[in-house]
């Protein structure tokens, strides 16, 4: 049974003994048999992870690595951190945007300089805490959007009574990790806290077509444009969090922006990014092996 409450459990990846190994960047190949491992996305995946496996599927289409992305309803239970999504390499697995994007660091030629990754680290770590926890307890906390959408979607593939059992335990994990490490008490700490990040999200990104210049992506925007999108595209019915993303309109095209150049290729406009008054619904992906041809 203990594969049923690992992902309830804070684990860190196991390693028995550190190496360390210097590489120059872009000398490593990316491996030809990648797959990217996620919970189906139109019926079961949550909020926070919707956003973070956007994020890593923009990041890894940002700079042409290519992948299969292949939907498990028991993806989560498969990783050993509980982390996802989860990028199966050959017998191994890397899992979450921080070690997934690490490894694929490795691997492109077009490095940050120090200067760079300095001036957009404080808005990564804003987002990976202060929106991830909004995200966390609107979608898992909030009694209405538990009951009316997260419980649903989270027990969906499993049959009853761990329907039921598994998000129970799930949302008790989230609320011991929220009662620690977040001030979030009430959906409204979550509209205000996310407006706050917002609007610093949105003075940083400016006028720019991207984060830190006018032609080159970088972690920050996959990381953005994963969890503004999926805020705009959530159906949680309290809090109305879509509305706080359209009141900024740079993100919102910058949303439609990367969504256009990255994922249109292959999957067609998604029309719910287009319509920038009205966002309903989650952002759907045909539930299939997808390859990536960008």
């Amino acid at each position: 049974m203990d594969f049923i409450f690992k992902p309830f459990m804070f684990t860190n990846d196991l390693v028995e003994e550190p190496v360390e190994v210097v590489v120059n960047a872009g000398d490593l190949p990316w491996p030809t048999d990648a797959i990217l491992c996620v919970p189906p996305l139109g019926v079961q995946v949550t909020l926070h992870e919707q956003a973070e496996c956007l994020a890593t599927q923009a990041f890894l289409r940002m700079h042409g690595l290519k992948f299969v992305l292949d939907e498990r309803s028991n993806a989560e239970f498969i990783s050993v951190s509980g982390k996802l999504p989860l990028l199966k390499v050959e017998n191994h697995f890397v899992a979450g945007f921080d070690a997934i994007t690490a490894y694929a660091r490795l691997r492109i030629r077009q490095q940050l300089t120090n200067e760079q990754e300095g001036s957009i680290r404080p808005y990564v770590e804003m987002i990976q805490i202060t929106v991830k926890n909004a995200e966390l307890y609107a979608a898992w906390l909030d009694d209405a959007n538990y009951k009316a959408v997260t419980k649903d979607r989270y027990g969906s593939p499993y049959p009853a009574p761990l329907n039921k059992i598994l998000p129970f335990l799930k949302r008790l994990q989230i609320k011991a990790y929220l009662m620690e490490m977040s001030p979030l008490r009430s959906i409204e700490d979550v509209r205000e806290s996310l407006l706050s990040d917002l609007r610093a999200l949105s003075e940083r990104l400016g006028p720019r077509p991207y984060f830190l210049d006018d032609v080159h992506t970088n972690e920050l925007d996959a990381l953005a444009f994963g969890h503004l999108s999926a805020l705009l595209t959530c159906h949680l019915p309290e809090g109305n969090l879509s509305e706080l993303v359209q009141r900024h309109q740079n993100l919102v095209a910058f949303c439609q922006r990367v969504d256009r150049l990255f994922f249109a290729k292959e999957l067609g406009l998604n029309t719910e990014l287009y319509n920038a008054t009205v966002v309903t619904g989650m952002r759907r992906l045909p539930p299939m092996l997808i390859k990536s041809d960008i």
